[in-house]
């Protein structure tokens, strides 16, 4: 037999799962509705301006799934972090914030263009890029 402490823990990751899941299909919801290819030649901050606009009306069209309305997105934010201030903070692309509850959890999005080829992926791999999401920076 489980423990409640075991139990919770067990819930605890079946909700991280679903909480992935559904930012996940409102992020692919959001870019289905984008005509990604009059993009091809845009900036990454005018691809994601427009990813969040669209996921915007999607959480306010009466439309939507209920569970659309549990969240709510941002462009841009930046991160408060120890050291830094002001302009000098780190920003994020896309953050998506579940907005039912106390404490209110975050996911962030870096967005990065990888299939134009003004834009290869090669620079977007290395330390300044890929690189410093995966290292965690």
């Amino acid at each position: 037999m489980q423990s409640d402490k075991q139990l919770k823990l067990d819930d605890r990751k079946e909700y991280q799962k679903a909480f992935r899941e559904k930012i996940f299909k409102l992020l692919n919801m959001g870019y289905d509705r984008l005509d990604a290819a009059s993009f091809k030649d845009s900036e990454e901050e005018d691809i994601t301006g427009e990813i969040v606009r669209k996921i915007n009306k999607i959480l306010e069209d009466r439309r939507s799934p209920r569970w659309v309305r549990l969240f709510a997105v941002h462009e841009d934010p930046m991160i408060n972090e120890p050291g830094r201030r002001g302009k000098r903070r780190k920003r994020i692309d896309i953050e998506f914030e579940w907005v039912c509850h106390c404490p209110r959890h975050r996911y962030s999005f870096e967005a990065k263009r990888l299939c134009s080829n003004t834009h290869p992926i090669g620079k977007y791999l290395g330390s300044k890029g890929l690189g410093e999401f995966l290292s965690g920076n």
